[in-house]
């Protein structure tokens, strides 16, 4: 077995220069380094964290053991498997066939580089192809335009305003038959480029 076969089943999506895939331990160090990034922590409406190293591992370690069919957390990876960011999807209502999804490009220098739009397209083909959901919602801070953008460019429709603590959201969604009709049609394809382009 070659070691790229080895970690084929780490691999959920792939689309454009990204790759989803399930988190390894060593991804606590980026992740870790990102939560307490004080610009992306503003970005997730959060206060950057403040817990020591050894618990956001146990933490982690904990994640990466449970199996929850509510709430995932993937890694998001460059084909030249630099590990750029996260992506979630959480709140999954089965009853409702409803799940909610967050992201984050935690590397500063790969921000602004379409790498969001590439890696919502993966991870969207992933979700409606390997997970029980026809909704797909996601919040963003009614002044992150970026996020906003991303997400209207690939299907997403604004659907109100939402206070969560003292931050008000964007709600935006879309639903399985519409993503999937406008992803055959080739709609979302402008935004993938190809691994080795910029």
């Amino acid at each position: 077995m070659t070691a790229a076969s080895a970690t084929d089943w780490l691999f959920v999506a792939r689309a454009g220069r990204v790759r989803i895939r399930r988190r390894v331990v060593a991804d606590a160090i980026d992740e870790y380094r990102w939560e307490r990034d004080p610009e992306i922590a503003r970005h997730n409406g959060l206060p950057p964290a403040t817990r020591s190293f050894t618990d956001f591992l146990d933490q982690f370690e904990q994640e990466l053991r449970i199996v929850d069919s509510t709430r995932e957390t993937f890694a998001i990876e460059t084909h030249a498997g630099e590990h750029i960011g996260s992506v979630s999807f959480y709140h999954g209502n089965h009853a409702e066939s409803a799940a909610e999804i967050g992201m984050t490009i935690g590397e500063p220098s790969q921000q602004s580089a379409g790498y969001g739009r590439e890696a919502a397209i993966a991870f969207m083909r992933y979700l409606f192809a390997e997970r029980p959901f026809s909704r797909i919602r996601m919040h963003a801070l009614e002044w992150n335009e970026r996020a906003i953008r991303c997400f209207a460019a690939i299907g997403f429709a604004e659907g109100g305003r939402v206070l969560r603590g003292t931050n008000l959201m964007v709600r935006m969604d879309v639903s399985r038959e519409w993503w999937l009709l406008w992803d055959q049609e080739g709609r979302f394809e402008r935004y993938l480029k190809q691994p080795g382009g910029s």
